[in-house]
């Protein structure tokens, strides 16, 4: 049986930046092929949580782990961000999630807007919001995310 050769460190440090989740674009920037994703997948060493999306630690969080509740909030809010690809705004708990408030829910929807309001559908529990053209937004973790007076309306 031919053994895998290891996934890049660097897109592993590039996963645990984004609470352990990576595009299939990252990826293929890394040199992991879609077959290789595949494989991983297979062999349940990753989660595809959606189309595009790929978890390289799969499971739960363990419980005792002070930082799994911030975990938990920062992999809903990646995983929007992700879904819908590098246009992709951050939007309601999951920008204020990003943008570092504190006192979020435990329970984040994972959200995101696209510029324009384009009409792709909301997938695999992510919710897609539509916002005028004046959403204001900052860029956090070289993502766009909705400045606190958005994310909150």
């Amino acid at each position: 049986m031919r053994t895998l050769t290891a996934v890049p460190s660097e897109l592993l440090s590039v996963a645990e930046r984004q609470a352990g989740l990576v595009s299939a674009a990252q990826c293929d920037e890394h040199g992991v092929t879609a077959h290789r994703r595949s494989r991983l997948v297979d062999q349940g060493r990753w989660r595809r949580p959606t189309r595009g999306v790929f978890e390289t630690t799969p499971g739960p969080p363990d419980p005792s782990d002070p930082r799994s509740y911030d975990r938990r909030r920062r992999r809903a809010a990646w995983l929007a961000l992700l879904a819908y690809g590098p246009d992709a705004i951050a939007v309601g708990p999951c920008a204020l999630v990003l943008l570092g408030v504190q006192g979020v829910s435990p329970r984040v929807v994972p959200q995101a807007t696209l510029p324009g309001a384009r009409g792709t559908l909301s997938r695999d529990g992510i919710h897609l919001r539509q916002f005028d053209d004046g959403m204001t937004v900052v860029r956090v973790e070289g993502r766009l995310v909705a400045t606190p007076d958005w994310a909150l309306a």
